[in-house]
């Protein structure tokens, strides 16, 4: 079972950012997601969130986030995320997401801590060494050829568990 959503996790980010006058920009977004969701899954065996992370051609991208984003283009993200899904009421769907787990809450302001202040090309070069689980997705498991690969929970594990990344 998910701990928390993928919109959760970006406002966590955002409020977090606010708070220290800084600005989180999409492309950051995604990567600060990714490195939280594979740091969380390694360490607790959990996924973070349920939405699946798919191998595109800048790096590992949650679709949901992706479009929920893309308006902000290359610009910093400027207001939280609404909560989404048919089944939450109209009122509840226009307040943030906010994660709730204090233990998750340390945790991605430690992937903040070590992460946030690199640019996103550095971020995306991050996730694009070799033997990184988006790298394998995209240039060994067919990524390239077909939109919208999955980049598997063994894989992402797998890498974090070892502690492979590291700026």
């Amino acid at each position: 079972m998910a701990i928390t959503t993928d919109r959760a996790v970006v406002n966590d980010l955002i409020s977090w950012a606010d708070r220290r006058d800084l600005t989180v920009t999409p492309l950051q977004a995604h990567k600060l997601v990714y490195l939280a969701y594979g740091e969380i899954l390694a360490e607790t065996g959990q996924q973070l969130f349920e939405e699946p992370i798919e191998a595109w051609k800048f790096g590992p991208v949650v679709p949901d986030l992706y479009h929920a984003l893309k308006r902000y283009g290359s610009g910093p993200i400027t207001e939280p995320l609404p909560k989404r899904g048919t089944h939450i009421r109209m009122i509840d769907r226009l307040r943030p997401a906010r994660t709730q787990d204090d233990d998750v809450a340390a945790k991605l302001h430690d992937v903040w801590n070590r992460y946030a202040h690199l640019p996103g090309e550095e971020l995306v070069r991050l996730t694009h060494l070799p033997g990184t689980p988006w790298h394998l997705v995209w240039n060994r498991m067919g990524g390239r050829e077909r939109l919208g690969a999955k980049i598997p929970d063994s894989l992402i594990y797998a890498f974090f568990r070892e502690g492979v990344v590291a700026p």
